[in-house]
């Protein structure tokens, strides 16, 4: 179903999302809580069916979060919109929508490339008077080098 900002402008559907008004406060209380519990077996089935009005970890959703996505979707008069916490989970989600079964075949050599490429980096950086400090699991310098090696090493 596509949300629309309908007959408000875009400062109210900023604020409200795309419903209309409903009793209690007018902003969206933040929940800060990371976890959150069922009142019932039946509700965690629920929740587990695809209930989106229940909440289990907030890494995954919270009311807050649902929220925000409703007021975006409004604004951009887009059927959904998604929030993410930090932007490499964005890009790896934008990434991951684009490509197919059978696209991340290279994929091995690339994360090789980038190991080798970020070791060259860090070995340059290591050696600039600038450069108080290089935290790198690659360098020999770094404390879990021993570590990093055996646990990297193909």
């Amino acid at each position: 179903m596509s949300r629309t900002a309908g007959k408000h402008g875009p400062g109210t559907t900023a604020v409200h999302g795309g419903r209309p008004p409903r009793p209690g406060p007018l902003s969206t209380p933040v929940v800060q809580s990371a976890t959150f519990a069922f009142a019932s077996a039946a509700e965690m089935r629920q929740y587990l069916e695809g209930d989106d009005e229940l909440y289990i970890y907030t890494r995954y959703a919270n009311p807050t979060l649902h929220e925000l996505e409703e007021a975006l979707a409004a604004l951009e008069e887009a059927e959904s919109a998604l929030v993410l916490s930090s932007g490499m989970a964005a890009m790896a989600t934008a990434l991951l929508s684009l490509v197919r079964s059978g696209d991340l075949k290279t994929l091995h050599l690339r994360v090789e490339r980038q190991s080798e490429n970020a070791l060259v980096l860090a070995r340059a950086l290591e050696g600039r008077p600038g450069v108080r400090e290089v935290i790198y699991p690659g360098l020999p310098s770094h404390v879990g080098h021993a570590v990093a090696s055996r646990q990297m090493s193909a």
